[in-house]
């Protein structure tokens, strides 16, 4: 049952984007959204369709800083943290992996002349330039840049020429043949990141909105659909272009059983789930509070591993109505990842947390004899009407059981000393208090 909000924004950086080459859209991007998901992202409908769950990735680079790279025959090349990954859709198993000993983070990967690929490692804090060979799996050193080029975030190629996108210091035309001379371009970018792509250029300005420009061409998303954060893209090559499968999700919350649930404070909430969800590899299930089953997501207040769900006031009060069910989500650190491109909430049920009734009787404190009676005043706390039952004791010893029912909060009860008692001390001891919504023993 999908259910995903599509109104969430993916990234919020104030970026300003610049113009690029003049080559026109043609193609969809490839994407990747944490954690572990290879999307397809087309910029003129906004739509993102997850194409694969990849597998390989360490979990320290799962939502690391990288690249992601696609060869003329189709391969994928992502670089996340300290790896280099390659996969060949729609296999999610990478074909290649490499650590290089030294290199703490890669950065922008490029396409260059012929089959050359660049790639940019830091080691010491020093951004490297090397080629990446991925027959051999190998990388080759070219040159470090100066200290000040220690932040790249993006490598591209274009008109031969080879282009580095540097945090702090905007963009720079990099000299293949000695790093070292590397010179920045006029540009004048600003100090934040962008996401590029040969002459497409992507950026999130101060709303959230997604742009990405190409000479003329411009084409601007409100909104990315469920809540993705999509680190990385890069144009399909149109030789290799893959038909983008939407539907291709297997995680499946499952199903609860279509009932409301009235329960009584401390008591826990059991979900009547019918164990019937379809999760993939990263996936786990957990039970779920949300306050608007319309939009589950964003108004997600509970999340757990276990059945039943316990009343914790500091989230839940009484009386409201909640909506219940199960999520199902990629695994981050054990609980569901609302960015998971194929996140699944089952049908969701009403919940509503009910106080437990409450009594208190006053009577009078002298002693009475056989035949006599008193009359207690009843205070009640709950919904009316309510149904009392408890024991008379004298001398407190049980002499007879009373139910009596009250349609408002007070009311009296009157209790007799049974005929041939010495008579005494005369009580109420309450066994079981009703009111609409609960029942108290």
């Amino acid at each position: 049952m999908r259910t995903l909000n599509k109104n969430r924004i993916a990234f919020i950086l104030f970026i300003a984007f610049f113009a690029g080459g003049s080559k026109g859209y043609t193609q969809n991007f490839y994407g990747y959204s944490i954690p572990n998901s290879l999307v397809i992202f087309n910029p003129t409908t906004c739509e993102v369709c997850q194409q694969l769950q990849l597998n390989g990735i360490a979990p320290a680079n799962q939502s690391a800083n990288g690249d992601i790279f696609v060869t003329g025959t189709g391969n994928v090349i992502l670089t996340l943290g300290n790896q280099l990954l390659v996969y060949d859709p729609p296999n999610p198993n990478p074909v290649s992996t490499l650590t290089v000993p030294g290199i703490t983070q890669f950065a922008g990967t490029a396409a260059g002349p012929g089959n050359t690929i660049y790639v940019v490692g830091t080691v010491n804090n020093i951004a490297q330039l090397y080629t990446y060979d991925p027959d051999t799996n190998s990388l080759t050193f070219i040159g470090a840049f100066g200290s000040f080029l220690d932040t790249f975030t993006d490598l591209w190629y274009e008109n031969g020429v080879l282009y580095g996108l540097v945090v702090t210091g905007g963009i720079f035309q990099i000299n293949v043949n000695n790093p070292l001379l590397t010179t920045q371009t006029p540009y004048g970018f600003t100090n934040f990141p962008a996401i590029t792509d040969g002459g497409f250029y992507v950026s999130f300005n101060l709303f959230g909105q997604l742009s990405i420009s190409s000479g003329q061409n411009q084409f601007i998303c409100n909104e990315i659909a469920g809540g993705l954060i999509i680190n990385e893209f890069y144009q399909i090559p149109a030789s290799v272009m893959p038909a983008p499968n939407c539907n291709n999700c297997i995680s499946d919350a499952g199903t609860v059983n279509n009932n409301a649930l009235r329960v009584c404070t401390p008591g826990n909430a059991n979900i009547p789930f019918n164990n019937n969800a379809t999760l993939d590899a990263n996936d786990i299930l957990q039970y779920a509070v949300v306050s608007n089953p319309n939009d589950p997501e964003a108004s997600l207040l509970y999340t757990g591993n276990t059945n039943p769900i316990p009343f914790d006031p500091s989230i839940f009060t009484i009386g409201v109505t909640y909506y219940v069910g199960t999520v199902v989500g990629n695994n981050v650190a054990g609980s569901v990842s609302l960015s998971d491109p194929c996140l699944d909430f089952s049908n969701l049920i009403p919940l509503v947390w009910q106080a437990t009734p409450s009594v208190s009787l006053s009577a009078p404190a002298a002693a009475i004899c056989a035949n006599q009676c008193i009359t207690l005043t009843v205070d009640l706390i709950g919904v009316p009407p309510f149904t009392l039952q408890g024991a008379v004791l004298l001398n407190g010893l049980p002499v007879d059981n009373l139910t009596n029912t009250f349609n408002s909060n007070t009311g009296t009860l009157q209790l007799c000393a049974p005929a041939g008692s010495n008579g005494g001390n005369l009580s109420f001891t309450s066994l079981q208090l009703s009111d609409t919504n609960c029942t108290c023993n």
